[in-house]
């Protein structure tokens, strides 16, 4: 599992762990035994997924955006408690681990919903997409710059931008430094705290930005899931629009619904491969910013003996945001059902051992995959980010062929591999929501963003 901790830099703070007596009584006690605890948030279990760690300052949770309050319960191996938190605010209190060592912890939901600019009607709102390089892109802007070109990545978790936004009046104040996990590999970037995003007559606030240091993609930025997330959001790739929604509007009675869990930091559909009675069933992350058909890791096709009756057709390879490219096999699966719709004919790239464990959404013994756009763009969808749902219906794109991306000898040869044919590039900040860490000699100098 790879989780959705950010690593960014704290405030600075006196010392405040002690042993053997508390030095900040005022705040609530949670007991705990176990450094490996479960949170409830919401409607979103993470079990085993936080730790305390009494070496950091301020090991910091945050609660996804709602213009509602949520309730968070901590579960530790001892008790229980829950907090509940208000839109824009937060909360602290201390685990106290073995009865000695106090892990300060705070809660916190400062990222705010989207509000409307002046003119901006009430209801839905419709924003234009384009399509480059098989990917949605849409225009918006970053503290006042020019109109950028954004790439719109449901597996990304955060706003990027690329060099060239640069060129466009984007300025950043950096105030600290994270993870980011990607096709490419993880790098630690520069992000900015508190900065204004504009799109589609909505904007944000207090938004965090994520550097990216080379230009990766034909955009200017990226714009993640989570501003969206107590939004339902409508890719219709027939009309190429996105449509914000506060509620499931009922045209989608139409659709076909599936549970949409969480992968650490990224949502997912379920998936099966298909060839004849044989059947290979996970989850695959949706990744509006992977140009390709999907990426599946080999427990998912080795699973029930699908491997052996799937056509080697060539190799690729796949890059994103970080510097590594993944080699990759390619076979063709007969059939690929999404909410009981199936493809017939998918090329599959499945990542060459050496390479797999670069993937962080695949790099697991447990079968899982990463849906890309020349699959999903052959759906139009509603993604309910409030409930954890999503709704697909085959469009006018549903029909024809894939391309297959490979390169390669006649099948039983050596294969050849060759660079830049698969393009996925999920974006998401490495490890559960929002793990705050020092760094030696630096200092935050405003509030840390959202995860």
């Amino acid at each position: 599992m790879f989780k959705r901790l950010i690593c960014v830099l704290t405030f600075a703070f006196p010392p405040v762990f002690a042993s053997g007596h508390l030095e900040h009584s005022e705040l609530p006690i949670l007991r705990a035994n176990s450094k490996i605890m479960d949170v409830h948030d919401g409607d979103r279990l993470h079990k085993g997924d936080w730790s305390a760690d009494p070496s950091i300052p301020l090991d910091e949770f945050v609660v996804p955006r709602s213009a509602e309050p949520r309730t968070v319960t901590f579960f530790t191996d001892v008790e229980a408690k829950s907090f509940v938190i208000a839109p824009g605010g937060v909360t602290d209190f201390i685990i106290l681990l073995n009865g000695t060592d106090q892990c300060r912890t705070r809660i916190s939901m400062r990222a705010m919903s989207a509000r409307r600019s002046d003119g901006t009607p009430t209801g839905s709102v419709t924003i234009p997409i384009t399509f480059r390089k098989g990917k949605p892109h849409i225009e918006g802007r970053i503290n006042g710059s020019q109109s950028l070109n954004l790439l719109f990545d449901t597996g990304a978790n955060t706003t990027a931008v690329y060099p060239s936004a640069r060129d466009k009046g984007v300025t950043l104040a950096f105030d600290g430094s994270l993870a980011n996990a990607g096709t490419g590999g993880s790098v630690t970037r520069q992000t900015s705290s508190d900065n204004r995003l504009d799109v589609g007559g909505l904007y944000w606030e207090h938004e965090s930005v994520l550097s990216i240091e080379k230009q990766a993609d034909d955009a200017d930025g990226i714009v993640g899931y989570n501003v969206f997330e107590d939004k339902v959001v409508e890719l219709d790739n027939d009309r190429m629009v996105i449509v914000i929604h506060d509620s499931l509007p009922e045209h989608a009675a139409a659709y076909t619904r599936v549970d949409m869990p969480f992968i650490a930091s990224l949502t997912a559909v379920e998936g099966s491969l298909v060839n004849g009675s044989v059947r290979a069933t996970g989850p695959m992350v949706i990744d509006t910013g992977g140009n390709g058909t999907l990426i599946v890791n080999r427990p998912f096709i080795e699973q029930n003996g699908l491997r052996a009756g799937l056509q080697l057709i060539g190799s690729s390879r796949s890059g994103g945001v970080g510097p590594a490219q993944i080699r990759n096999e390619v076979v063709r699966a007969p059939g690929l059902e999404i909410a009981g719709f199936t493809l017939p004919d998918v090329p599959v790239n499945v990542p060459v051992s050496d390479d797999a464990a670069r993937v962080a959404a695949v790099a697991t013994e447990t079968p899982r995959g990463l849906l890309c756009m020349d699959v999903l763009s052959r759906f139009n969808m509603f993604f309910d980010y409030r409930r954890n749902q999503a709704y697909f219906k085959p469009n006018t794109r549903f029909v024809g062929p894939f391309k297959d991306r490979t390169s390669g000898p006649p099948v039983g040869m050596t294969l050849a591999v060759i660079a830049g044919v698969l393009g996925a590039s999920f974006v998401a900040v490495k490890t559960i929501r929002g793990r705050r860490q020092r760094r030696a000699g630096l200092v935050m100098t405003s509030k840390p963003g959202p995860a």
